[in-house]
């Protein structure tokens, strides 16, 4: 084990953090990108959704219809998180910035 100075010391446990914040900001780009499929995918099926509702009874059209508002529910869901998950990134990359100025006013406090 290397014995490190109280400065080092402090340093390194900014440096930990950071690479914490850079993991979840790694995993909400992932779920962003996960929901953005999804969105596509939902798109289109309402697109063949009414694509075919004008070969439908009125039954099945009047249920087809709700199933569309349904996925355009579904879409806006997915794009609120997808905005929560954006200013998430945003607020951590705010953290980063500042856990960084701390890591060089404890480099400055050093020399």
């Amino acid at each position: 084990l290397v014995e490190l100075s109280k400065v080092e010391y402090l340093i390194e446990n900014v440096d930990t953090e950071i690479e914490s914040i850079n993991l979840d900001i790694e995993s909400y780009k992932k779920e962003i990108e996960e929901n953005n499929k999804k969105i596509v995918k939902t798109e289109e099926e309402i697109k063949k959704l009414e694509d075919n509702i004008k070969y439908e009874i009125e039954s099945e059209a009047t249920e087809t219809t709700h199933k569309i508002e349904t996925l355009k529910g579904d879409i806006k869901s997915l794009k609120a998180s997808i905005e929560e998950l954006n200013n998430q990134i945003e607020m951590l990359n705010k953290k980063i910035n500042k856990l960084n100025e701390k890591k060089e006013d404890y480099k400055s406090q050093s020399q």
